[in-house]
């Protein structure tokens, strides 16, 4: 069922040049970001502005949210040359992180990542054209604590960089993140691993075969926004931490993740927004130390489906409490 009355547009009607490689996500609020390629600019008297990339934040009702002022409906990346590939992944709060590439006649070549705030500005600490890379960007996740993953690779060695939400001015590039001795690897992908990490996949060739190598990279261990040494492996947490209710919104089931310094008793409730309990997913259950998760199936102690809307889950371990909320949707 269609529930926008008529079909919305985040790009206006008056570009009459090509808009093409849209990319979408939800905002976590229950609207959704766009990302999008525009030749609109080859109208521009700026003879060598050829490409930019837009972006737009819709409503769940469908509306535009982000003004021209705040960048939305505008590009959020417009200087000389072209600036295309774009990629978009929430911030869970109605903003996002925005990255792209850009080359060609008076454009520094290379990628940019920028955070937009749920009004469309950039967010505190980042500066108004994003932060320069240097290299082109393949790929974003989120990292399922408000920031974002990104990763890009040159053929031989891959970078991997993690951003916070908020961002000072002191940035330096990224680390190489090597997969390996140096090799041929090609279609290098990511995927997170609903625990705040993520997987790595790619093509490796030596001595005429090719083979699959996979990598795991744990949030937990890395230093901030750093990257992380090759061959990585799980350690225990050194404090409480609750980590934000996945998929958000949830639509079938979600999964709620949490790290623990020690064996501790745990409960896990959720509530509507009106303060009752309408789910335990643990009650003094007893989880090791580590990173620990349970899933919820949208049901109430009764075992029916919970109505769409907002719930706020409270995992309560020892002495140590966080609240998490999720949306659930039909």
């Amino acid at each position: 069922m269609v529930s926008w009355p008529v079909v919305a547009r985040a790009v206006p009607v008056s570009a009459t040049m090509l808009e093409h490689h849209p990319e979408m996500v939800t905002d976590g609020l229950g609207g959704a970001l766009i990302v999008w390629t525009d030749e609109r600019s080859q109208e521009s008297v700026r003879a060598m502005d050829l490409m930019d990339v837009f972006a737009q934040r819709m409503s769940a009702t469908g509306a535009e949210a982000w003004t021209p002022a705040a960048r939305g409906s505008h590009a959020i990346a417009d200087g000389s040359g072209y600036q295309l590939d774009g990629h978009v992944v929430s911030d869970g709060s109605g903003g996002g992180y925005f990255a792209w590439n850009e080359h060609g006649p008076g454009a520094e070549d290379g990628g940019r990542i920028q955070h937009l705030d749920s009004r469309g500005f950039p967010a505190p600490g980042w500066p108004a054209d994003g932060l320069r890379l240097g290299v082109e960007v393949s790929s974003l996740i989120p990292d399922l604590a408000g920031g974002v993953f990104a990763i890009w690779t040159d053929g031989s060695d891959a970078y991997l960089q993690r951003f916070e939400s908020r961002w000072s001015p002191d940035f330096a590039r990224p680390a190489s993140f090597s997969l390996g001795p140096p090799t041929a690897r090609e279609k290098v992908r990511v995927s997170a691993d609903g625990r705040g990490g993520a997987f790595l996949a790619w093509e490796e060739r030596t001595q005429g075969t090719i083979e699959i190598q996979v990598q795991h990279v744990s949030l937990g261990a890395w230093m901030a926004s750093g990257v992380l040494p090759p061959a990585t492996t799980e350690a225990p947490a050194l404090a409480f931490a609750a980590h934000p209710v996945f998929p958000n919104p949830a639509r079938a089931q979600c999964r709620i993740a949490f790290d623990l310094p020690s064996r501790t008793r745990v409960s896990i409730d959720v509530f509507d927004v009106a303060g009752r309990r309408v789910a335990r997913l643990a009650d003094g259950r007893v989880f090791e130390a580590g990173a620990q998760s349970v899933s919820w199936d949208l049901a109430n102690r009764q075992g029916r489906r919970v109505a769409p809307g907002l719930y706020l889950v409270r995992v309560v371990a020892g002495r140590d409490q966080a609240t998490m909320r999720t949306t659930v949707t039909r």
